[in-house]
């Protein structure tokens, strides 16, 4: 019985640690996506990068009118590139087969 709550105890802490780490970064893979729907901070400065070892992207953030804010063309295993400050109403179109972090 000891090693059943042992076991029971430590399963439970881990899966509550490790699911906050998840959303620690955000991994979008080619799509669009509303920047609202993402775990991002209004007015925040991030960086993106393409973690992908074979597979280049491209990034598009567009504001609330549909007007192109930045673009970024990031090679596999990119650098860190500094994006402009992000709001909620913004849109972030991804193409290409990369994996971009934002964070």
């Amino acid at each position: 019985m000891k090693k059943f709550i042992i076991l029971f105890f430590l399963f439970v802490s881990l899966n509550i640690i490790n699911p906050m780490s998840a959303f620690a970064q955000n991994i979008l893979k080619q799509g669009l996506y509303n920047v609202s729907d993402l775990n991002i901070s209004k007015g925040k400065f991030y960086t993106v990068q393409n973690f992908s070892k074979t597979d280049s992207a491209f990034v598009q953030f567009f504001d609330e009118n549909q007007k192109i804010i930045q673009a970024i063309q990031l090679a596999p295993n990119s650098l860190k590139y500094d994006v402009i400050a992000i709001e909620p109403n913004f849109t972030v179109v991804v193409l290409g087969k990369g994996e971009i972090s934002i964070d």
